[in-house]
């Protein structure tokens, strides 16, 4: 009674300031941060702590905390804590639980995991261990829970991950940013099973650094929940002193320096040796020395999945390569050092002799005065095919194709076009006769241009441009189909609240092999995109026809859509015969109305 008393009290005080202020306040919604993310308990339970933060407290508004979990109990709180006691955990496996906080209208959920008295622990087996690398075999003790493992600089464990709960929550950090790039790059619908290791793992790593400390550790983890459900188990390892196991010596020849590209000779004093190859900016050996350069290309090439064992870029014996038509590499600057990089590796993909390296300064870029000859040699109703003849055969070239009213834009401004396609047209770089094909990646009936311009490390030539038009679609064959039936239905019925359901049912003739239908916004009854731009005919039979489309119907018995009650609809068809011949294309438009 004397906390509602209390409670009244400062109430009616409020209210009394309130009215005699002059100016009054504008109430400003306090703000509660939750600090402490997840507990977990230890099996004999004990005392633990949450923390939080407030800004802006409010008069009356009072913090509190509860939980469903019978183990959980005894609240008490501190300035910014909240204490709780756990129970012991005599239930013979781990148990999850929650703590809901409250103030005001503001609140967060802590998750709380106990670990169990048979606790999960983890055996590191490491073997073929290197001065770079490791493999290793993580076996848990349970082979059927989820776990995540990692590998820590141990003076970084450490310093800042010796805490258990505190190298916990940096390792499910780091699991929720795997989860979240799998979501984005391989299965939005990916869950925390897909990024955790489970039952024994087994791998091999090559970006470890010579004699230094390292620490691994492991722990299970709630595949559902994303807590964790075991104890960690840390194992201490150090990798050994690099030593020199080959004595082989490289000889580096330049035979050939272009402005983008290098042809070179490699001659291993030790013909038996296995050697990697790679290319660098001499400034980055400079700064970071060979040895480490070196280091570099195999973690690189390690990360990228080579087979150390055997792979194509593992050489023995003499070598003679360039850079631009062996290596793949397009991006060499003109007037800018370059080094091959030389040193043995084994098949575990650590290195084996000393690294040797050559520099060479690739030239200038020099105008060329070689010229290009574009013809057509055949039109097709979805594209092209052009033949690219330049003048010099062994000098580098862009070329491409772009629709005829993007290029329009740069009509008189050849220099500022060429530059445009350098940063920002991905194409490709050719050297000798070039076989365009473009036969089915172009629209119909549109006017295109086909361009080449030298370029090596930078413009050497003046561009050649070529205009050309792609065919129109036949449309005069006599496969088609018969529009039944058109059906309207409450969009409710179908997972459509307050929408509209159309369905056109189509009957195909006797010479209609395919057939294709797709429903359009239109005005009027001119079919347009989501902006309100129109489709002509030639545009809507190649968004029919294209076999990416994922939004058409093929050889359906109808074609359906939701679509806002009074929005007008037209549904598009056309069908082709056994030969491929098209016929009429069919528009039929649709107004719902309730």
């Amino acid at each position: 009674m004397k906390r509602v008393i209390a409670s009244l009290i400062a109430v009616l005080a409020c209210a009394v300031v309130t009215s005699c202020s002059t100016n009054e306040e504008e109430f400003v919604e306090p703000l509660l941060e939750q600090i402490t993310k997840s507990v977990t308990a230890d099996v004999n339970g004990g005392h633990y702590e949450i923390a939080y933060s407030i800004s802006n407290p409010a008069a009356g508004f009072e913090i509190s905390a509860s939980t469903k979990q019978e183990w959980i109990g005894n609240f008490t709180y501190g300035e910014g804590t909240i204490g709780f006691d756990v129970a012991p955990n005599d239930t013979g496996g781990p148990r999850n639980g929650s703590i809901s906080v409250v103030y005001g209208e503001a609140g967060f959920s802590v998750p709380v995991t106990q670990l169990a008295n048979e606790d999960v622990s983890f055996e590191f087996n490491l073997r073929q261990m290197t001065s770079t690398g490791v493999t290793i075999d993580v076996l848990p003790s349970d082979k059927t829970i989820y776990y995540t493992w990692n590998i820590l600089d141990k003076a970084v464990a450490d310093e800042k991950y010796s805490d258990d709960e505190v190298l916990t929550a940096y390792a499910l950090e780091l699991v929720n940013e795997d989860l979240e790039y799998y979501r984005n790059y391989v299965d939005q619908n990916g869950s925390l099973a897909d990024v955790l290791s489970y039952a024994d793992d087994l791998i091999r790593i090559n970006t470890l650094n010579p004699a230094t400390d390292y620490q691994i550790f492991a722990f299970g983890i709630d595949e559902k929940a994303g807590t964790v459900i075991s104890a960690v188990t840390r194992s201490d390892f150090t990798t050994p002193e690099f030593k020199i196991q080959d004595e082989c010596k490289f000889t580096i020849t330049f035979d050939v320096v272009l402005q983008t590209e290098m042809t070179f000779t490699i001659v291993p004093d030790n013909p038996s040796t296995r050697y990697y190859v790679g290319i660098c900016p001499t400034e980055m050996i400079d700064e970071k020395g060979a040895d480490a350069i070196a280091l570099e290309f195999i973690r690189q090439a390690d990360v990228a999945g080579i087979d150390w064992a055997a792979h194509s870029s593992l050489h023995s014996g003499e070598l003679t390569a360039n850079t631009f038509e062996d290596m793949n590499i397009t991006d060499m600057t003109p007037g800018v050092a370059y080094s091959v990089v030389v040193f043995g590796v084994s098949d575990l993909g650590e290195r084996t002799t000393e690294v040797s390296y050559a520099s060479q300064t690739l030239p200038v870029v020099v105008p060329s005065d070689m010229t290009f000859e574009i013809t057509l040699v055949e039109q097709t109703e979805s594209g092209a095919i052009l033949n690219i003849v330049p003048s010099a055969k062994d000098e580098p070239y862009i070329a491409g194709v772009m629709k005829y009213e993007q290029y329009s834009e740069y009509i008189g401004k050849d220099e500022e076009f060429m530059n445009y396609v350098v940063e920002y047209g991905g194409m490709g770089v050719y050297e000798g006769d070039q076989r365009m094909d473009r036969s089915t990646a172009l629209i119909s009936d549109t006017d295109y241009v086909c361009f080449a311009f030298g370029y090596a490390g930078g413009i050497t030539t003046p561009l050649t441009i070529f205009e050309f038009k792609t065919g129109k679609p036949d449309t005069g064959g006599g496969a088609s189909v018969e529009i039944t039936e058109t059906k309207i239905i409450d969009g409710a019925e179908v997972g459509y609240d307050g929408m509209a359901a159309v369905y056109v049912y189509m009957s195909p003739n006797s010479e209609a092999a395919h057939w294709y239908a797709q429903a359009l916004l239109s005005e009027n009854g001119v079919p347009t995109d989501a902006f309100g731009n129109t489709f002509t005919d030639t545009e809507i039979v190649n968004l029919l026809t294209n076999p990416n489309n994922d939004s058409r119907y093929v050889d359906s018995e109808y074609v359906a859509t939701p679509i806002d009650w009074g929005t007008e609809i037209t549904f598009c068809i056309i069908a082709e015969d056994s030969e491929g011949n098209l016929g009429q294309l069919i528009k039929h438009t649709v107004t719902p109305q309730q």
